[in-house]
């Protein structure tokens, strides 16, 4: 069984996820930020633009691991940004 590719962010900063056409599959939450800390979520394989798939406010009760399951047609870009940054744990193909 395959269970995936994965990428942790833990500063603020982009970071491509998955530089091609695939799977997003999950993303877990390790720890929530402070202050407005967010994760966006691009359909991309070179930079923080293209389609939001997600914006997810590392700064509410959200913990745990969220579900996709989406097809992506050029891959994934992570941007976490703003307050302190929480941890999170990106899962691809």
């Amino acid at each position: 069984m395959d269970y995936g590719r994965y990428t942790n962010l833990a500063a603020d900063g982009v970071v491509i996820c998955m530089p091609r056409p695939g799977g997003l599959h999950r993303v877990v939450v390790n720890f929530r930020g402070t202050g407005p800390n967010v994760l966006t979520l691009y359909d991309s394989a070179v930079a923080a633009a293209g389609a939001v798939l997600a914006v997810i406010d590392l700064t509410s009760p959200t913990s745990g691991t969220l579900h996709f399951g989406v097809a992506c047609k050029n891959g994934v870009v992570a941007m976490l940004s703003g307050g302190t940054p929480g941890n999170v744990t990106v899962v691809t193909d």
